[in-house]
């Protein structure tokens, strides 16, 4: 996933890194309606799981996704919609 996608700049303008813009995007993309795991998303990005641990820490920080599971620890995105609108209602 290239940095220059339209998709991360987005994100990156709402103040994710491009690693963790990454991150989010393939989190939606394995997860779909199900909850999922750093390894998982890790292995679909072909990065270190424990990064992606990291980003998705951050981006639980964040609000763009949600733990939903704590051993295993499992992540739920919250979809673009909700996550923007927080973000934006945040710098109001």
């Amino acid at each position: 996933m290239a940095d220059s996608s339209p998709a991360i700049s987005h994100l990156k303008q709402l103040g994710l890194t491009a690693g963790e813009a990454q991150v989010y995007l393939a989190t939606l993309q394995e997860a779909g309606s199900k909850s999922v795991s750093a390894y998982k998303v890790a292995q679909s990005l072909g990065k270190d799981p424990a990064n992606v641990g990291k980003s998705l820490s951050a981006l639980e920080r964040q609000g763009a996704v949600r733990v939903v599971q704590d051993r295993p620890r499992l992540y739920l995105p919250v979809p673009p919609e909700e996550f923007t609108e927080a973000v934006l209602d945040r710098l109001k």
